[in-house]
């Protein structure tokens, strides 16, 4: 009788967790079997333990403290693991295969991305006919720490600098763009 009680607890498919299993079958397969072999509550909710991986041994393992007992397991992974893909209705003769699981994979990212347009900012240019007269204005002048008729500026291209000569530099700021995606992708 202990071999056949072995035999048929063996025989218990594992649960993974996955959208794609039928909780509702395999608690069903699970209790069919515990019923077989004249186990106590209590024994199903200790031997059905050991038949939870990925997914499902994760969530059990965390809600652990809040499911004392076959009952309540019975209720919780029902709750949880519930699944739309699977339940079809009764009068459909055809089975079909589930769609492949489809797992985002990480996207490189380099500071040479051609498809990100660089930001554009004009610069005065410093030349030998104004460098003087710069170095000069400047060592006259006073430091002024009030800032009026600033325009709101939504983006990090700078135009209309009042300069007749200037030069054109353009910024990569991918690395700014970087850190950006990396928190939008650890959300």
């Amino acid at each position: 009788m202990q071999i056949f009680v072995q035999e048929q607890i063996r025989a218990l498919t594992m649960f993974f967790g996955t959208r794609y299993e039928d909780v509702n079958q395999w608690l069903q397969d699970t209790e069919e079997i515990f019923d077989r072999v004249q186990l106590k509550p209590s024994n199903k909710y200790l031997a059905v333990q050991s038949y939870l991986t990925g997914t499902a041994d994760t969530w059990f393992r965390l809600h652990k403290s809040n499911i004392p007992d076959w009952s309540t397991f019975k209720k919780e992974i029902l709750e949880v693991f519930k699944t739309s893909v699977n339940q079809t209705s009764s009068d459909s003769n055809t089975h079909s295969l589930p769609p492949p699981e489809i797992k985002p994979l990480p996207l490189p990212i380099s500071n040479s991305n051609v498809y990100q347009q660089p930001d554009i900012v004009v610069l005065p240019e410093q030349s030998s006919s104004h460098e003087s007269t710069n170095t000069e204005s400047i060592k006259n002048s006073t430091v002024d720490n009030t800032v009026d008729n600033i325009p709101n500026v939504n983006s990090s291209t700078i135009t209309n600098i009042p300069s007749p000569c200037s030069v054109t530099a353009v910024v990569n700021n991918n690395i700014a763009h970087e850190v950006n995606l990396y928190r939008l992708l650890d959300r």
